[in-house]
């Protein structure tokens, strides 16, 4: 009898990790001022098991009972090394990363000796953002898009191909679509088609509809949800003041005030960061326009991904897209396919939109 108690207990006992229980990690990293940090690595040290902090800086693991190390890191910040001891119930931890100061001072001593003020330019228009609360939210507007697409292999196809009723425009598809978009808090979209144009399939056209990607650089984030489901890091933003480094290329001295074209790169290698060019007016802190291409190992399906970008003054105060394009290319057999989206929009009216006439468009 006694012989069998113990069988029972040892068997109780090697079965019981089988069985055990997971609570919830979760937490959030945020800079000095308490604003979110995406993109942070959180890493739980002995596990070997990371992930990326999402938009609003959160993360979450699910862990058995025991002591862990928790490590926090983005760049140009400080390292957070933090014991975490898990019990019988969910535990919840505010990540505060502080700045690399030693870091900060070598960009500034750069700064000084090159008289470069393209980074100043940068985070005159993020403070500039901040204190007009962009990007703007409860607004509707008109959005008139153009997209084409070429097939060079289906047009030399159909070159050689001598059979009667193919096609009129082989290799070549267009539509155009005009919208009525209302935007709500945060990311909700509410589309309705007011009229649509197509010759083609269309099949392979990028951006027919504003819900493929949210492009606005005043975001601190750039979703391209049809192209890559990792967002990108904003230039305009304070994580971007750290993950890509400006220098002025050119100066427009016969506008006043100024306007500077900045290069955009990143500090380091990263498949969240894009590269291009910003166009900044200097004293009224506006960015005029913007180019810029998505790294090629983040979109695969392209072997080039280019965006340019034009922005105003809404009534001379809040700085709005009114227009962007989208071009791209990829190699597919026998020649290449390249594409062009354009998308203009309205003015931007809370509860309603102004009048545009489009040509072509029933």
């Amino acid at each position: 009898m006694r012989l069998r108690i113990i069988f029972f207990f040892l068997f109780c006992l090697g079965g019981f990790p089988l069985f055990a229980q997971q609570f919830r990690l979760s937490g959030r990293v945020v800079d000095p001022r308490g604003e979110a940090l995406p993109l942070a690595t959180v890493e739980l040290k002995q596990l070997q098991l990371g992930r990326m902090a999402k938009d609003d800086g959160s993360f979450e693991f699910y862990l058995e009972c025991g002591r862990y190390d928790l490590v926090v890191s983005l760049v140009g910040y400080k390292t957070s090394l933090i014991p975490i001891f898990i019990h019988d119930q969910p535990l919840y931890e505010l990540v505060q990363l502080t700045l690399d100061e030693s870091h900060n001072l070598g960009e500034v001593v750069v700064k000084v000796k090159s008289r470069d003020r393209s980074e100043e330019l940068v985070r005159q228009v993020i403070r500039d953002k901040e204190v007009r609360g962009l990007p703007l939210s409860n607004f509707s507007q008109l959005v008139y898009i153009r997209a084409q697409e070429t097939d060079s292999a289906q047009i030399l196809r159909s070159d050689r191909d001598t059979t009667k009723g193919s096609a009129p425009f082989p290799g070549i598809s267009l539509t155009e679509v005009f919208l009525k978009v209302d935007q709500g808090e945060g990311s909700t979209i509410k589309e309705e088609r007011l009229g649509v144009k197509q010759q083609g399939s269309g099949s392979g056209l990028f951006y027919l509809t504003t819900t493929d990607g949210r492009f606005n650089l005043y975001e601190n984030l750039i979703q391209a949800r049809a192209l890559s489901s990792i967002p990108f890091v904003s230039p305009i933003s304070d994580s971007g003041l750290l993950a890509y480094r400006f220098k002025t290329i050119r100066i427009d001295r016969s506008q006043r005030p100024r306007v500077y074209t900045i290069s955009v790169r990143p500090r380091a290698l990263s498949n969240a960061t894009v590269e291009g060019e910003l166009v900044i007016r200097d004293s009224t802190f506006e960015l005029l326009s913007a180019r810029f291409e998505l790294p090629k190992a983040h979109i695969p399906e392209y072997d080039r991904f280019e965006v340019e970008q034009f922005y105003k003054r809404l009534g001379d105060t809040l700085p709005v897209m009114i227009k962007q394009a989208f071009r791209y290319e990829t190699r597919v057999k026998g020649g290449r396919r390249y594409g062009e989206t354009v998308a203009v929009y309205s003015d931007h009216k809370p509860g309603q939109v102004l009048g545009v006439n489009i040509l072509g468009m029933r």
